[in-house]
């Protein structure tokens, strides 16, 4: 092989892992449930949810619509962990005296 041409299959065989690992880590981290920012090369920060991929492209939803960047426009990929919702409140135990039955005596110094 040339030279020139086993530098262009390293570069390419480089590209290719890298955006491997890119597609892999989205994948992980969206089933994680998190949300997600796409700044690509230009730029642009695009924020949304992670809906998915290929080797080429990554889908985010934004807003209503769903859209494609292929992987070469992409700097990075951000994925951020949703809010945590707040533990429920404990039920409310019924007075003894609303249930209608009397209340067990307690002996002195026990609860």
């Amino acid at each position: 092989m040339r030279p020139d041409l086993q530098t262009r299959l390293r570069q390419t065989r480089r590209t290719c892992r890298r955006l491997s690992a890119l597609v892999i880590l989205a994948l992980a981290c969206h089933m994680a449930g998190w949300a997600d920012s796409l700044t690509l090369r230009n730029g642009q920060v695009v924020k949304g949810t992670y809906m998915g991929g290929t080797a080429r492209t990554v889908k985010m939803q934004v807003g209503d619509t769903i859209k494609s960047y292929d992987v070469t426009g992409i700097a990075s990929l951000e994925f951020t962990a949703p809010a945590r919702m707040p533990p429920p409140e404990p039920k409310a135990q019924p007075h003894p005296a609303a249930s209608g039955r009397p209340a067990a005596a307690t002996p002195p110094g026990q609860l």
